[in-house]
């Protein structure tokens, strides 16, 4: 989820994420961070060429086994554990990101990130 989207109550605030106020609205349910890097124009229709990066994090790890398998293969993308639940912080930053570059910085909707180790 990325804060403030849709009219959700839930909005960005600098000590925690979106993704860990919903961690302590449910708590018995199992959280996880996803997909917030991707645009809903790419979830919609998957690019055919360079695969994006699923950025993911979650305290409860059986959620993302249960999460990843279907939604990122139907994305082609990669998934990238990036830890526990307030990694989520960054994570939703990152889809901040891809909307200003979508539509504040012209790239499109289509635009998204990928993350790789260069040699």
């Amino acid at each position: 989820m990325v804060p403030g989207a849709g009219g959700y109550e839930l909005k960005q605030d600098y000590g925690t994420s979106a993704t860990e106020q919903l961690a302590r609205l449910v708590p018995n349910g199992r959280v996880a961070t996803a997909f917030t890097s991707i645009s809903s124009a790419l979830i919609r229709e998957p690019a055919s060429g360079e695969k994006p990066t699923v950025f993911t994090c979650a305290d409860d790890k059986a959620a993302l086994d249960r999460d990843r398998p279907g939604q990122g293969d139907r994305l082609r993308g990669r998934g990238v554990d990036a830890g526990h639940l307030d990694a989520s912080r960054n994570i939703e930053n990152l889809g901040l990101l891809v909307g200003q570059l979508a539509y504040g910085s012209g790239f499109g909707n289509r635009v998204t990130l990928r993350a790789y180790v260069a040699s």
